[in-house]
């Protein structure tokens, strides 16, 4: 190579790792470095359609540019703090559960250095292809097998506060033409009125079965779907009746009220199912919380007379909960917490899906303790009266103890009904 050569093929190389560095001094683009962060962990509530499954809605979408710039400031603030994705069990259970949500610190870091270096797009084709959610109705997961609505629209009135209804549909051959394992339920409020919602199952044979049959599901402000493994699900039979049971909260007024349908979506099993699912809660009925008390304590407990498999637990407490704890005492004289909510919250209730299920032998007994804050600084943030004592009831402005598991049991029957839960005798402060 001639020396003139020599001296050009030096200043290509000077160029170009000039341009490198004047690149990588501008910093992070949004095609490029963050659009990636926010298609995995953003944009599963923040698109257009994510208003229709989490209560409340989300106040903006970040599925593109032009969307996520004015926002960019608040991104950094909400996410250096970790508000950002929302998750609420303590860190000693982190990379337990399989819906986990949270940034690394890289990436948190990349969401600070894009804006420090002026929040720039960047080229479109640097980025990923854009997730399309244009057909799929807002479901978390697209194109399910069946969608079922209530059979009729309901109207909440002006004057109501808390209301329970149930609403019923019959599974007849043309919804549902033969018998489905479901491996997959989705619920999706039709009204922001709708707190949360149950869903039942009664067989076309259950007549023996009290109630409104079995407990399919249920999701609250913030549950995601449930999802179980594969040959995990829960059957669902031709000539079934499915009960609709829903708890609408608002502030009364003229003009507060409207109209709801809420709905839920399935998806079915594709191969066999060998574990039936059973999703109840371990309750605690008979608790009074003092009036003006910051940190009432309180629980519930259930032996189990056979091996028991945990695939997820969803704490559900009202207004006043403030901490949840399950704690496993096993045969052999040991325990274990198994899950921790240090900062619980009414408005964003999480299902916690192990990423590998947890198994109880039998005689294990599962221990539910939760905290409650009756204070006056409490009930003037959610809008109750903190003067009086507080025991279990439906209303949000009541109190219930319920700490739900989603399970199998070993020889595929759910044990006995056992008791309605179990008091403590002193309280607070633990």
């Amino acid at each position: 190579m001639t020396s003139r050569r020599l001296v050009g093929f030096a200043l290509c190389l000077v160029f170009a790792a000039a341009a490198h560095g004047a690149a990588e001094a501008e910093g992070p683009t949004f095609y490029e470095d963050v659009l990636p962060i926010l298609q995995e962990n953003c944009q599963e509530c923040h698109r257009p359609s994510g208003g229709k499954i989490y209560r409340g809605g989300v106040p903006m979408s970040l599925t593109t540019y032009e969307d996520a710039r004015p926002w960019a400031r608040a991104i950094v603030r909400q996410t250096a703090s970790k508000e950002m994705p929302p998750w609420d069990a303590s860190e000693h259970f982190d990379g337990v559960f399989r819906n986990e949500r949270g940034l690394t610190d890289g990436e948190i870091a990349t969401l600070r250095r894009w804006v420090e270096a002026g929040a720039r797009p960047g080229r479109p084709e640097d980025g990923p292809e854009p997730v399309d959610w244009s057909d799929d109705e807002g479901w978390a997961f697209p194109n399910p097998d069946l969608v079922l609505k209530m059979p009729e629209p309901y109207y909440v009135e002006d004057d109501v506060k808390d209301i329970y209804t149930k609403h019923r549909l019959v599974l007849t051959p043309d919804i549902l033409p033969e018998d489905k394992w479901v491996q997959e339920i989705e619920f999706r409020r039709g009204s922001e009125l709708v707190h949360h919602f149950n869903i039942f199952v009664k067989g076309p044979n259950d007549e023996e079965t009290r109630g409104d049959g079995n407990y399919l599901g249920g999701a609250t402000s913030g549950s995601p779907p449930h999802v179980w493994p594969e040959g995990y699900g829960s059957l669902l039979e031709v000539g079934a009746t499915l009960t609709f049971d829903l708890h609408y909260h608002k502030e009364p007024g003229p003009g507060s009220g409207g109209w709801d349908q809420s709905s839920i979506a399935l998806k079915f099993a594709t191969k066999p199912v060998e574990h039936p699912i059973h999703f109840f809660p371990i309750s605690n009925f008979e608790f009074e919380i003092p009036a003006g008390h910051d940190y009432w304590h309180d629980f519930a407990e259930r032996t189990f007379e056979q091996e028991v498999t945990i695939l997820g637990m969803l704490p559900h407490m009202h207004m006043r909960g403030r901490e949840a704890k399950y704690t496993a005492f096993y045969p052999d004289g040991s325990e274990e917490l198994i899950l921790h909510v240090p900062d619980w919250d009414f408005d964003w209730q999480e299902i916690y899906w192990y990423g590998e299920p947890k198994v109880l032998p039998k005689g294990t007994r599962l221990r539910i303790d939760m905290w409650f804050d009756n204070s006056p600084e409490e009930a003037e943030h959610w809008g109750f009266n903190a003067d009086r004592d507080v025991v279990f009831g439906p209303m949000s402005t009541d109190e219930m103890l319920m700490g739900f598991i989603s399970c199998v049991y070993s020889d595929g029957e759910p044990p006995r009904r056992q008791g309605r839960g179990r008091a403590t005798e002193t309280a607070g402060g633990e």
